[in-house]
């Protein structure tokens, strides 16, 4: 007797319902965490009574390595589901209570370099988890990656008010404490790894008999102007933010006469628009393109942060606000496009995401050292204007991914089965789709009303 594919895929859905949710708010975690422990040092690191570059270096520290290890990342995240991210997990947790054991700046600088490898697996993982939950689903891909993304932003808007008034309790009482979300995180992940195991990554070309080795991967994505658009645009907006994060409370502290405590409340203020840009992000992405909430982002994000001038506390708390939902948009919608772009043209690889923690860290690596540097020979306004400007011209070459979504749901549909029966009488399909033969090959003679498709 036939099988009813409709009733097989509702009930596959269904059965796919509570692993999708519980499976989001457990990478959600791990992303928030991992981004707590980024920025909950805000505050704290001025005090070790060192110069504007040393801190900047201190920041980029963990940014370089993660830069570094992410070809180790690439080759084993396609295939062990999360385990990359329960060990990232675990590398934080002695991370975190290694900053208890020493206040000098070199142990600082270790400590601080080896939560590079731990955000390298993270983030991987993590992001190939939640596009393996969502395959085939492109809505729901955007929604969930818009979720998780406020995860990341969450940890970052939240982190240095959390440093600032914890530091001010005691010099251990931030690291302790952010020790202690990381255990529960990986406590978490681990139950649910436990529970809900997921397939290793789709390999298609395998599938077809080609082997595909980790480089080969990863110079075909460097050679797509799809992927490398997304990569710079996610440098470029992460740059900006980590500028912030080297030179901002020094500026407010010494030319504003604001405490520790106080540098990370102002922090809040891109809190609120931050959460929201990333979250209605996913959402208006889907309804009016991702590359078009990206490239409106950044633009936003460059305008507000050139926006002065900045030695009136009102001017920075508006573009602070300005910023965040900027950042929002960018982070909120890009995952969910370069997965586009993934299953377009390469097979779906969680190498994608590898290279997209690898271009955030770059942003993180430049953003600090450079931003530094102009602050100390130019100023804090000049920095912002000339960080500011460079999105605002950038975003522009969005505009190369304008048909990738309409492109992708074309090739999902073609490489659908088809059901045998013709559709009732006067149904017209969505879609136009080829008939595939007993080998999957397309039929010759069967047409697709939808633009040429490039070769995979």
């Amino acid at each position: 007797m036939a099988e009813n594919p409709d009733a097989n895929t509702m009930a596959e859905k269904s059965s796919q319902t509570p692993n999708r949710r519980l499976g989001v708010a457990v990478v959600w975690l791990a992303l928030f965490c991992d981004y707590l422990l980024m920025t909950i040092v805000i505050p704290i690191f001025p005090s070790l009574g060192v110069g504007e570059v040393e801190v900047g270096m201190l920041f980029s520290a963990k940014a370089a390595v993660q830069v570094l290890f992410s070809p180790v990342v690439a080759r084993v995240v396609d295939g062990y589901g999360l385990k990359p991210l329960v060990f990232g997990l675990f590398v934080e947790l002695v991370s975190s209570i290694g900053f208890t054991a020493s206040t000098s700046y070199s142990f600082w600088f270790v400590m601080r370099a080896i939560q590079g490898l731990a955000s390298a697996a993270i983030l991987s993982s993590g992001f190939l988890h939640v596009q393996q939950l969502h395959e085939g689903d492109n809505d729901a891909l955007g929604n969930a990656m818009g979720t998780v993304i406020t995860g990341i932003i969450s940890g970052v808007l939240l982190g240095p008010p959390i440093g600032g008034v914890l530091f001010e309790l005691g010099d251990t009482v931030p690291f302790f404490f952010n020790a202690g979300i990381v255990a529960l995180a990986m406590v978490v992940t681990m139950v649910y790894a436990r529970r809900y195991t997921q397939a290793p990554a789709k390999d298609d070309c395998k599938d077809r008999g080609v082997e595909t080795s980790t480089g080969e991967k990863v110079c075909a994505l460097l050679k797509d102007k799809h992927v490398l658009v997304v990569l710079f645009a996610l440098m470029f907006a992460n740059a900006a933010i980590s500028c912030l994060e080297a030179t901002c409370g020094l500026f407010l502290e010494e030319e504003l006469g604001l405490k520790p405590s106080e540098v990370g409340l102002m922090y809040m203020v891109t809190a609120f628009p931050s959460v929201c840009g990333s979250k209605l992000g996913g959402w208006l992405g889907n309804r009016f393109g991702r590359w078009k909430i990206i490239m409106l982002g950044m633009v936003m994000q460059g305008a507000f942060y050139a926006l002065g001038p900045k030695d009136i506390l009102g001017v920075v708390a508006v573009s602070f606000a300005g910023l965040g939902c900027g950042m929002g948009f960018v982070d909120g919608c890009a995952p969910a496009l370069l997965s586009d772009v993934g299953q377009l043209y390469h097979d779906g690889t969680g190498v994608i995401f590898t290279l997209q923690t690898a271009a955030i860290q770059m942003g993180f690596i430049v953003g600090p050292v450079c931003g530094s540097a102009l602050m100390q020979g130019f100023s804090f306004q000049v920095m912002s204007i000339v960080l500011g400007g460079l999105m605002v011209v950038f975003a522009p070459m969005l505009y190369t991914n304008r048909d990738i979504l309409q492109l992708l749901k074309a090739k999902q549909a073609l490489s659908a089965p088809q059901p045998k029966e013709e559709d009732s009488a006067g149904a017209t399909p969505a879609v136009s789709k080829t008939e595939l033969d007993a080998t999957g090959n397309a039929d010759t003679q069967t047409t697709v009303e939808k633009p040429t498709i490039i070769a995979i």
